[in-house]
């Protein structure tokens, strides 16, 4: 319980920010990091005053009692019932050194922001509570939380340079409670005991340590790397949480002839005879886990460097590249550009790669200043081969140092420029100490010539036998009642996916329960409602989520595969911690999963066909309405770096019918993808440019833009030698001008209908309009134009 000492201290804390911000509450709130709300309270409670105003007299409770920095809400006793739930607390001491305010402040922000609530502060702690929402996995949480006031300690020693550590505790039990009105309240008794604890815990924890009472240790093993505390009586058992984990998987099952094969081929690579495996499959039939499971049986025996393909990235160029870049030089979001810089200059000098130009191309690609001018200038498609040639050096010189693992998944949804890199680089990979993984679904092709050291790998279908495994492992049993086995066998046929599903699906209906070694079925699987395919499944699960749950969801499922916090919590609109909530309900019910927690949270669906089902379950008039918010939101979150995100707009804007955005942000991808030499995705981008105006009213401005995105594609069609279309455009760009009357667009028409006579063998013809071309820029007086023209 808090003393009269630790009072008072709250007392003076309070009145110093009050006086400092001229007794203005809502400045000072923030500057607290409380609700303001909160602030009067406390405020009233201390009998603080402006001068000239009579102190309030001190009030509320007696001072022994912790206080909640959430507004109290008061209950009468016929409202309340009494119950117990399972919490975790978290107690963190900032010693001396920080300026607390500001300390005190960031811990509680990341606080929140896990779903945690700010109990009671004061100068120099903070006590928050986890799990008194339902459905959440409180002690995870909590460490996460944990972490991050960690982490903003180091932070804050980087830049301050001698500023002490922050330890924190962890402790988890079950705690009396108050319920009524949709509140939960801890009792003050229940939670003075538990922070007793949290306190003798750090009195023998190192400083700067994370650390965990046995209690809630049992929580934390299977995500986090934990570390044996030396301790004796109450701390007996404790542990220091060190860093998370990867999180446990269920029991491998099958593919043995796919591993000894992708091991054969890791084998051979070793030995410098490069490998190149393709892997096929439909969604869901295991490509992800089975690298997995590969990645870990090799160990340390090969650096594995991975990127991966996005939904919407096929008008990205090399966005997989871009991806295994940032992994491999630890780059996160929020990285100010020096930052970047810097991370892309050590990883590519520890590689050997000693010369200015490799090191300018990477940057370049990676959207940071270069450092050499030359590169923003340079012929296009020149660029294009020397940044292949930039990326393809760093991995031979790594694979020099180490054999190397490059993956790359989900290839149908890659783009033509990453195509051409994974070509090249398989053309070269023959005596590289590399093995080059690919995956994607069925109706895909990768573009590769043929070669000896080129393996395609088709996953099948698991065997009925271990279809059966599957589900007695995620069961947690050896074998599965007849009944239970039939219906595996027959809805889910042999997918892991499906199978997972179904399980978790009967599970959370309550079909089937364990007892002991045994899975009962609490009814007949004939009076139960099984899903046919993956689709019900997943629609299944969502019928049984709450409403707020259910958009959250859909939200997500339209903004894309991956969902960043921020921007999820920009269209949503929900408050952070209540959306922190939300994720850990949706992560609980393995819908999305955590990929990123720090600098910015960031969740992925579990599986495509997840976001599939999702996403078809919003009504069209809604989804198309959610696009234009994330439009919205990507503009007002990335204000002063929209170029990086130029092709998301441009496909949210398209979907959200927002014609004249999508317009912008198409064309300015192909001009962002043509610069890259990256023809085939400019094409496509001037294509969605030009379907978006057709949708825009007929004026004098939208014509003259329709012959601008015609010229424009015709200059990347040009370099794909595609001369049917090149054609059709100069046509249709011809025609618009006559009928707009615009004689200096209808002049550059004929200079370049000129030019592709002249491609198509026809000279007589590209004369004769060249000259018409002439005798128009002549007219019009425009130089640049008739020095085009002749």
């Amino acid at each position: 319980a808090a003393t009269d000492a630790e009072t008072e201290g709250e007392r003076r804390v309070l009145l110093d920010v009050l006086q400092a911000t001229e007794w203005n509450f809502t400045r000072a709130a923030a500057r607290l990091g409380l609700p303001r709300n909160t602030l009067r309270y406390r405020a009233e409670r201390l009998g603080l005053a402006p001068e000239g105003q009579p102190e309030r007299r001190r009030g509320g409770r007696p001072p022994a009692t912790p206080r909640l920095a959430e507004p109290m809400t008061v209950l009468a006793p016929g409202e309340t019932t009494r119950d117990t739930r399972r919490v975790t607390l978290l107690y963190a001491r900032l010693t001396p050194g920080w300026e607390t305010t500001r300390a005190i402040e960031e811990s509680a922000a990341k606080v929140r922001s896990f779903g945690g609530r700010i109990e009671e502060t004061s100068p120099d702690a903070l006590l928050a509570t986890f799990g008194l929402e339902p459905d959440e996995d409180a002690p995870r949480r909590a460490a996460y939380a944990a972490l991050a006031v960690r982490t903003l300690a180091a932070r804050a020693r980087r830049e301050a340079g001698e500023v002490p550590a922050v330890s924190v505790a962890l402790h988890t039990e079950f705690l009396s409670v108050t319920r009524g009105r949709g509140v939960v309240q801890v009792d003050a008794g229940a939670r003075g005991q538990a922070q007793h604890a949290l306190v003798s815990l750090l009195a023998v924890a190192p400083p700067g340590a994370v650390v965990a009472t046995a209690a809630a240790a049992r929580f934390l093993a299977r995500r986090f790397d934990l570390a044996p505390l030396e301790a004796t009586g109450a701390a007996a058992g404790a542990c220091r949480v060190v860093r998370n984990a990867e999180p446990g998987r269920t029991r491998f099952v099958g593919r043995d002839r796919e591993l000894r094969l992708l091991r054969e081929c890791f084998g051979l690579a070793q030995t410098g005879r490069g490998q190149v495996v393709m892997i096929v499959g439909e969604p869901g039939i295991g490509k992800s886990r089975l690298l997995h499971e590969f990645r870990r049986q090799l160990g340390r025996s090969a650096t594995w460097v991975e990127g991966q393909a996005l939904s919407f990235g096929r008008a990205m160029p090399f966005h997989p590249v871009i991806d295994m870049l940032r992994r491999v030089c630890r780059i996160d979001d929020a990285d100010p550009e020096p930052v970047i810089v810097g991370k892309v200059e050590r990883a590519v000098r520890r590689l050997g790669a000693d010369d200015d130009a490799t090191l300018a191309f990477v940057r370049y690609l990676l959207s940071v200043d270069p450092g050499d001018p030359a590169v923003g200038t340079m012929d296009p498609r020149q660029r294009h081969a020397a940044i292949v040639d930039a990326t393809h050096r760093l991995l031979e010189l790594g694979a020099e140092l180490r054999p190397h693992v490059v993956v790359l998944e989900d290839l149908h949804w890659c783009d033509p420029a990453t195509e051409d890199w994974i070509g090249r680089l398989a053309d070269r990979i023959a005596d590289k100490r590399a093995l080059l993984v690919m995956t994607y679904r069925p109706g895909y092709r990768p573009g590769l010539g043929s070669g000896g050291f080129h393996t395609a790998l088709a996953l099948s279908t698991l065997s009925g036998e271990e279809s059966l495994q599957v589900a007695g492992e995620l069961l947690g049993v050896a074998e599965l009642p007849p009944a239970l086995q039939r219906l595996v066998l027959d809805k889910a046929e042999g997918n892991p996916f499906f199978i997972e599903e179904l399980v978790r699906s009967l599970g959370e209906q309550g079909v089937v329960r364990r007892e002991g070694d045994q899975v009962l079925l609490a009814t007949g699987l004939d009076q139960v409602t099984v899903p046919d395919t993956v689709e019900d499944v997943i629609l299944d699960r969502t019928h049984r989520l709450d409403e707020p749950l259910k958009h959250v969801l859909e939200v997500a499922s339209v903004i894309g595969r991956v969902v960043p916090f921020a921007l999820l919590r920009a269209v949503t609109g929900r408050p952070e911690a209540a959306l922190t909530a939300d994720l850990g309900r949706l992560q609980a019910a393995e819908f999305l999963y955590e990929t990123r927690r720090f600098p910015e949270v960031e969740h992925t669906f579990k599986h495509a066909l997840t976001q599939d089902v999702a996403y078809g379950r919003v009504k069209p008039d809604e989804r198309r309405a959610l696009h234009g918010r994330i439009v919205a939101a990507i503009e007002d979150l990335y204000r002063d770096r929209l170029d990086e995100h130029v092709e998301r707009l441009a496909y949210h804007a398209m979907r959200g019918e927002l014609w004249a955005p999508a317009v912008r942000y198409a064309r300015r991808a192909g001009a962002k993808a043509f610069d890259r030499s990256a023809n085939r995705e400019a094409a496509a981008s001037f294509e969605d440019a030009l379907a978006a105006l057709s949708r825009l009213p007929g004026n004098p401005d939208t014509l003259a833009e329709a012959i601008d995105i015609r010229l424009a594609a015709r200059s990347v069609l040009l370099q794909l030698a595609e001369l049917p279309r090149i054609e059709r455009y100069l046509r249709e760009a011809q025609a618009l001008a006559t009928a707009l009357g615009d004689r200096r667009r209808l002049a550059w028409v004929w200079t370049y209908t000129s030019i592709a006579h002249l491609f198509a063998g026809d000279p007589g013809q590209a004369r004769a309009v060249g000259e018409r071309a002439l005798a128009l820029a002549e007219e019009v007086g425009d130089l640049g134009l008739r020095a085009s023209a002749r």
